[in-house]
């Protein structure tokens, strides 16, 4: 039998490779194929960090708003025709017809920060604060993106000239992936002869930190009055 597909047109069984098994009083072969292993090896490492300074000025008990970003256009509805009429269908066939401007608004990416400073008299500093960080996002809904929020709200006091963390987030994700033949790429000792192997670790750290200045203070005056002598 060997003999016979040695000499067979279609193929050899000698000339792929064949693994055997077994030992008993039977023996398995398993044979490849003709398909080989490749081992593929890859790594991607990325490192990105993003510093922003930021100095707003802003008068006692006055808020002050400041925006730094772009200003994303959203669609709400659009328009089209509920009936064909003989003038639609000829406005339509001379490629004369043109589509109404849909309904949108705008929405606000970046940073929007707005402060309301409150200056007491031992030079204390208090703030209210309203914090938003919009992105657009990697996915839509019906058409529509998805745009990533991060909003603080709140109030805090600080010494003039003292820093002070106002919010802080850490995201992390990992992802692993396998990718190779069945049953082999499980094998812990085969795993990484057999399969590709991918890994994704993302993290994400943001940190606000506020540092008032105070510039300038009221000027004091006395109020004392000088009375005339008493008769």
């Amino acid at each position: 039998m060997l003999a016979q597909l040695q000499n067979s047109s279609t193929g050899s069984l000698l000339t792929t490779p064949f693994v055997t098994f077994g030992g008993g009083l039977t023996l398995f072969g398993l044979n490849a194929g003709g398909v080989g292993l490749t081992p593929t090896f890859s790594l991607n490492d990325s490192s990105i960090k993003n510093l922003e300074h930021v100095t707003l000025r802003a008068a006692h008990n006055d808020p002050a708003v400041m925006k730094i970003g772009e200003r994303y256009p959203i669609i709400n509805a659009t328009f089209a025709p509920i009936y064909n009429s003989a003038a639609i269908s000829s406005v339509i066939g001379n490629q004369s017809y043109i589509a109404p401007i849909p309904s949108f608004n705008f929405e606000d990416l970046g940073l929007v920060l707005k402060v309301t400073p409150l200056i007491h008299t031992n030079e204390d500093v208090s703030m209210k604060l309203d914090l938003q960080l919009r992105s657009l996002g990697t996915t839509t809904n019906n058409g529509i993106p998805i745009i990533n929020n991060r909003e603080y709200s709140g109030a805090i006091t600080v010494k003039n000239g003292e820093s002070s963390v106002v919010t802080g987030l850490i995201d992390m994700m990992d992802t692993r992936g396998v990718t190779g033949y069945p049953f082999l790429g499980q094998v812990p000792a085969l795993s990484y002869g057999t399969a590709v192997h991918s890994k994704n670790i993302n993290q994400d750290e943001l940190v606000v930190v506020i540092t008032p200045h105070i510039l300038r203070l009221p000027e004091h005056t006395s109020f004392a009055v000088e009375l005339p002598p008493s008769h």
